[in-house]
């Protein structure tokens, strides 16, 4: 991959998009997750998937939005000499279609295709491949619920319970401890915007951003 980049991933509610405006106050580009690429997430396919052909499309057009950030993480990273931040990165695809399979009995998931599908499309150069992931907890069921309370719930009911959050959490918990590292990740549980990013300003420059080779099998064994 032509530029350095540091992927920000958490469940909704976990502060993603300030702890991505407080880091843009220190000149940091971002690159927007990609249901800001599908009219705010209104253009995803509707859940639930009746036949895996339908997961299979909704991993398809998912592709299609990581392309478009993946333009646009170069076009940024051609105007700066910062690592580039990435709001989300395809790990959010795949353990969106893990809680599909293993959540939510009324949807078909389609993880095993969007594994290889990525996978492929990385060794193409033809999305950004996480080099550095912060992965950002919510503190706690209290705080999680009242953002959910405050903010109001997203299109997709899967991800807005505390159940899905602590799943997600422990997918990325394996997934960093079996292919990134202490040289190129981070978990912060709460704190403030500008108290992380304090914390992750001083990793960052020191940073290993050599592209980890995912797994492909660990990966399906999930």
């Amino acid at each position: 991959m032509s530029y350095r980049s540091v992927t920000i991933e958490g469940p909704s509610y976990s502060g993603k998009s300030r702890f991505i405006e407080e880091l843009a106050l220190y000149g940091y580009a971002s690159v927007d997750e990609n249901a800001e690429y599908a009219n705010g997430g209104l253009e995803f396919p509707p859940l639930p998937f009746r036949t895996i052909e339908e997961a299979k499309s909704s991993v398809d057009f998912c592709l299609r939005l990581e392309r478009l950030r993946h333009q646009a993480a170069m076009e940024l990273a051609s105007e700066s000499n910062l690592p580039i931040i990435m709001d989300r990165s395809p790990l959010s695809n795949m353990v969106f279609q893990i809680m599909l399979r293993d959540l939510e009995s009324d949807s078909c998931s389609a993880y095993e295709y969007t594994v290889e599908r990525i996978l492929e499309a990385q060794k193409k150069g033809e999305i950004a491949s996480p080099q550095v992931v912060i992965y950002l907890k919510p503190p706690s069921r209290e705080e999680f619920l009242r953002r959910v309370n405050v903010r109001g719930e997203t299109i997709f009911p899967i991800i807005n319970g505390y159940e899905s959050a602590e799943f997600m959490g422990g997918w990325y918990e394996k997934v960093l401890a079996d292919h990134f590292g202490e040289s190129n990740s981070r978990t912060i549980v709460g704190g403030t915007p500008s108290d992380n990013a304090k914390i992750i300003l001083d990793f960052l420059p020191n940073a290993n951003y050599t592209e980890p080779k995912l797994d492909k099998e660990k990966l399906l064994n999930y």
